[in-house]
């Protein structure tokens, strides 16, 4: 589901070649675990133009999350932090419900992490985190930076 407040946006390639999207589908709805890809792409020309990329390898799980940290950060620090936070990870293994699993109890033993972070401002800052066997790189286009993560 894209909410008002997004930026950014969550999309899965389905084994047909079909693209399922945030705007009619939930990362929790079963439909989205058969993913051979995943990105986030941005909602408009006004959002931080970085889209990130990855496949998804047999024998992984895909996760995709929205972390609205606006609504919990409040105080001095609150310009300093995002106030949003597109997630996008894989792990080796089966998850039974990987739309409903916290992140914090998925292990990062052969997967990664990435986080697009969204400022009070506007800009984008992505970071990421590796078990080893994947690594990321960034192709930067005139319309966007390019953030893919693979599998080495």
């Amino acid at each position: 589901m894209i909410h008002d407040w997004d930026s950014h946006y969550w999309m899965a390639k389905l084994p047909s070649g079909k693209w399922i999207s945030a705007a009619n589908h939930s990362s929790f709805e079963p439909i989205f675990q058969t993913a051979t890809k995943i990105r986030i792409e941005p909602l408009s020309s006004l959002s931080a133009q970085a889209v990130l990329e990855a496949e998804v390898p047999d024998g992984y799980t895909a996760f995709l999350r929205t972390d609205r940290v606006e609504i919990v950060m409040k105080g001095p620090d609150a310009d300093n932090t995002p106030k949003l936070i597109y997630v996008m990870a894989l792990e080796r293994g089966y998850w039974p419900d990987p739309g409903r699993v916290a992140l914090s109890t998925v292990p990062l033993l052969d997967g990664f992490r990435a986080e697009l972070q969204i400022f009070p401002d506007g800009h984008g800052e992505v970071d990421f985190s590796s078990s080893g066997y994947f690594i990321s790189e960034v192709k930067n286009t005139i319309k966007y930076d390019l953030y893919r993560f693979i599998k080495v």
